[in-house]
């Protein structure tokens, strides 16, 4: 029993380990500064790494959306909570990527999960959709306008 346990707890340590900076950076991109970001990051290890043999067996790539998505839901319930209220940047990122959040964050919360996953997190439209929850045609649509909306912010700040 206790070995595997150890088994498991070593499961979730390298699971974690791999994954949580990636997950952290998307909420922090979502949330802005706040202590919301690891409080999420760690609500959705928690509904993932529920049976952690499960989760060590999953391919790397449906661990990451699964991930992803009960990040993306954490972050969701906390916006709502939040609203629009001014965020700020993570301080590491440069101020050209802190231009393009701060215009990304015009957008509505839909719209900003798309783009981030999209432009910040490298993520394809199906690993989108997959994290989303939202249908593959609606997310290319969503990236296109949330993509024009973006463009004319950052004209309007004299970025473009």
């Amino acid at each position: 029993m206790d070995n595997r346990r150890h088994s498991a707890g070593k499961k979730v340590e390298a699971v974690i380990s791999s994954h949580e900076g990636p997950l952290l950076r998307y909420a922090m991109m979502l949330l802005g500064n706040s202590e919301a970001v690891q409080d999420a990051v760690e609500e959705a290890f928690v509904k993932v790494l529920v049976d952690p043999a499960e989760a060590a067996g999953m391919p790397d790539g449906s661990l990451s959306i699964r991930l992803y998505r009960a990040v993306s839901a954490a972050v969701s319930s906390r916006f709502a909570k939040q609203g629009r209220l001014k965020r700020g940047a993570p301080a590491e990122m440069p101020a050209p990527a802190e231009a393009a959040l701060n215009a990304v964050r015009t957008l509505d919360f839909a719209e900003q999960n798309v783009v981030i996953l999209k432009i910040f997190e490298g993520k394809n439209n199906e690993e989108i959709s997959h994290i989303t929850g939202l249908g593959k045609d609606c997310v290319d649509e969503m990236l296109r306008r949330s993509i024009i909306k973006t463009a004319e912010e950052l004209k309007k700040a004299g970025l473009l």
